[in-house]
């Protein structure tokens, strides 16, 4: 039976205007379902530039990237203690590892592995762990190649997200408009080509997964994107929001669908806002339409990421406001897509959102 009350793990970056180091982490903080208030906040862990945070499955181990120049990867243990708050431990012999890159800005927990989105230098990374989550051995780094039309942001290949998709990674690469295949082999994951081109300038950031499609948010062009698993791509670019773009432009930052898959939502940082869609799918999990319903403001500044918790009748989204340095909790209607602002809570810098398992 599903609680009122839940945790939220929040990775944080570092405050503005410090170096990383300086005191940003890893916080805790409980949502309560019904009211979708927010309380009782606090540091658990400090680790630098935590910008994003996976649980294994089924729960016990957090991971968190450390966003640096190399970048890190470590692996804590959620324990209890005898008054009752919950401790992050580092968590097997080889806590905290080399991310095999620099600036890893993504990290995707499996029961055998995590895999690790290295932006700075294009590397996607898989570090092996054991029946316990405890690293095993030496991350294995799978180096991108290439560049994109934008000299600014595409000058070489950037690594961004990565999913499960048909039990293959497919790792979207921001600088080179290609999301990447790696298959399972004897030897665990290997290079399997490329999965889909995606159109010059699209800047591919993160992707919703559906049995037969993905739908990727486009950062550089802001559009959304659908993609087959046979790598055919269908529906042109729709704009991933209505919102007039800001002076300082429209940059898609996190896109996740809700539990039945038929509500997509998508931050954008810029206008600030969250997009809702609804979304057809045929008999094979195929996304047929992606229907733009409404843009709800997120009542902050650079909606970095955000989590959802799904609801019969409505959804709740909790988004990280990056620049203002607050979480926003939104309760998103089914019906019309439309959101209603239902607590703010001050948090220094959030990047990333994550339901406790």
């Amino acid at each position: 039976m599903e609680t009122v009350e839940a945790r939220l793990w929040i990775g944080t970056y570092p405050a503005e205007d410090t170096s990383p180091g300086s005191g940003e982490g890893i916080w805790e903080i409980t949502l309560n379902r019904t009211s979708g208030k927010l309380s009782g906040a606090r540091l658990v862990v400090e680790t630098p530039s935590a910008s994003f945070l996976a649980e294994r499955p089924g729960g016990g181990v957090l991971y968190a990237v450390s966003e640096g120049e190399p970048g890190t990867v470590s692996a804590f243990a959620v324990t209890g203690n005898d008054d009752g708050a919950t401790s992050l431990v580092p968590h097997g012999p080889s806590p905290a590892l080399s991310s095999g890159g620099s600036a890893p800005c993504h990290i995707l927990a499996q029961p055998d592995a995590v895999w690790v989105s290295n932006y700075g230098d294009g590397t996607f990374t898989v570090v092996d762990v054991d029946h316990d989550g405890a690293f095993k051995g030496a991350p294995r780094t799978f180096p991108h190649e290439g560049s994109g039309p934008n000299t600014e942001r595409q000058e070489g290949p950037h690594a961004h997200f990565s999913g499960d998709v048909d039990g293959a990674a497919w790792v979207a690469d921001l600088g080179t408009d290609q999301i990447r295949r790696y298959s399972r082999g004897q030897n665990g994951l290997e290079p399997d080509g490329i999965a889909a081109t995606l159109p010059p300038g699209t800047g591919p950031r993160h992707f919703a997964t559906y049995p037969g499609s993905i739908v990727v948010a486009g950062e550089l062009d802001c559009a959304l994107h659908v993609v087959h698993l046979d790598g055919t791509t269908t529906l042109p670019g729709a704009s991933a929001t209505a919102a007039p773009t800001s002076e300082a432009g429209s940059f898609p930052s996190h896109i996740a669908r809700n539990a039945d898959g038929t509500r997509l939502y998508v931050a954008v940082r810029g206008p600030d806002v969250l997009a809702t869609f609804s979304v057809t799918t045929d008999d094979d999990g195929r996304v047929t339409a992606v229907e733009h319903l409404s843009d709800t403001s997120v009542a902050g500044r650079w909606p970095r990421h955000f989590a959802v918790i799904s609801g019969a009748e409505a959804d709740l989204v909790v988004v990280a406001n990056q620049l203002s340095s607050e979480l926003a909790v939104l309760r998103m209607d089914h019906r019309s897509g439309a959101g209603v602002l239902l607590d703010t809570h001050a948090l220094p810098a959030p990047a990333c959102v994550l339901p406790g398992a």
